[in-house]
């Protein structure tokens, strides 16, 4: 990133331009670097339609809106996550029904096997704990969970999918795929 900065640092004192704009051109740059640095990385997601026969669910009862998470490397528009590290994932959802009391599940599959793995043990299934309740249809809400990939884990590709439930009934689903090094 400093060999940016110095670019355009370089570059625009060569480009002669009165003093006051070459310092607001330099403030632009560095903010705009500053900016991509911090901000968190919206994630890819998909509805877990294909997957209604494993999980029991049917349409989707939520919107997702936007996925992010705060430690993750963006490469090839696959996030990349690393063991021995905490990360805060944010899921802003509109939901298309009503609830006192949610649960949040947690499965995996990675490779080709196609067996889905309830790793719920892992995470607080108790999703009213990361985000208002009671759930009220058609209002927007997140869903915002911090969490440490154990370094136990092995470095593979995997798809998680996280599936929202009142009681035994799933009201929503949605996958994305995370690559852990």
């Amino acid at each position: 990133m400093f060999s940016l900065i110095s670019y355009f640092a370089t570059n625009v004192t060569k480009v002669r331009l009165p003093t006051t704009m070459n310092f607001k051109v330099i403030i632009l740059v560095l903010t705009t670097c500053v900016a991509f640095v911090v901000a968190d990385s919206i994630i890819p997601v998909n509805s877990c339609d294909n997957l209604q026969d494993s999980l029991g669910t049917e349409n989707s009862l939520c919107e997702i809106n936007q996925v992010t998470i705060d430690s993750c490397k963006m490469e090839y528009k696959k996030c990349i996550l690393y063991r021995k590290e905490n990360y805060t994932i944010n899921v802003d959802f509109v939901p298309k029904f009503s609830s006192d009391h949610i649960k949040m599940d947690l499965f995996f599959d990675f490779g080709n096997f196609n067996m889905l793995r309830n790793i719920s043990y892992s995470i607080d299934t108790e999703a009213c704990n990361f985000m208002t309740c009671p759930i009220v249809n058609g209002i927007k809400n997140t869903y915002r969970y911090r969490g440490h990939i154990p370094n136990i884990i092995p470095k593979a590709m995997y798809r998680f999918y996280f599936m929202m439930s009142e009681g035994s009934i799933p009201k929503c689903c949605f996958e994305m795929k995370i690559k852990i090094m």
